[in-house]
C-alpha cells in the first residue's frame, strides 16, 4: 500500500501541476515537513519541471531537515525556511502547496492555499 500511494501520486502529479511551456517550471512549497510531507517533496523535487522553493512548519527540526533532502534533490537548490503559512501565502515566486501537514489541518490550509490565488496538492485519508 505504500508503495502504491506514492506511485499515484507521482503519476497523477503531471496532470495536476503540467507547466505551460516546455522551459517551465512550477514552483511548489511544502507546508508539514514531516515523513510524508517530505517524501512527497523530494518526489516532486526530483522532477525536471519542478523546483521546491519554499518549506514551511513550526519545528526547527523539520525546516533544516526538509531542506536539506529536497536540495539533495534539485542540485543543490535549498528551499526558504518559512514558519508562517501566512507569509508563504504572500509568496509571489509560488505556484502551488503541497499539504503535508496532519489530516485535520487538511482543509483549512487547502482553503487558504486556493484563496492566495495556489494550485494545491493534497491528499484524503484513505481510512481514520
Amino acid at each position: 500500500m505504500k508503495y502504491t500511494g506514492a506511485a499515484a501520486a507521482t503519476a497523477s502529479f503531471p496532470a495536476i501541476a503540467a507547466p505551460g511551456s516546455p522551459g517551465e517550471r512550477v514552483r511548489l512549497a511544502l507546508v508539514g515537513c514531516g515523513g510524508r510531507g517530505t517524501g512527497l517533496a523530494t518526489s516532486f523535487a526530483g522532477r525536471d519541471d519542478v523546483e521546491l522553493t519554499h518549506v514551511c512548519d513550526l519545528f526547527d527540526a523539520r525546516l533544516e531537515a526538509a531542506g536539506k533532502a529536497i536540495a539533495g534533490r534539485q542540485g543543490g537548490k535549498v528551499p526558504r525556511k518559512l514558519k508562517r503559512v501566512e507569509e508563504l501565502l504572500e509568496a509571489s515566486d509560488l505556484d502551488g502547496v503541497i499539504v503535508g501537514t496532519p489530516d485535520h489541518w487538511h482543509a483549512p490550509l487547502a482553503i487558504m492555499a486556493c484563496q492566495a490565488g495556489k494550485d494545491v496538492y493534497v491528499e484524503k485519508p484513505f481510512s481514520h
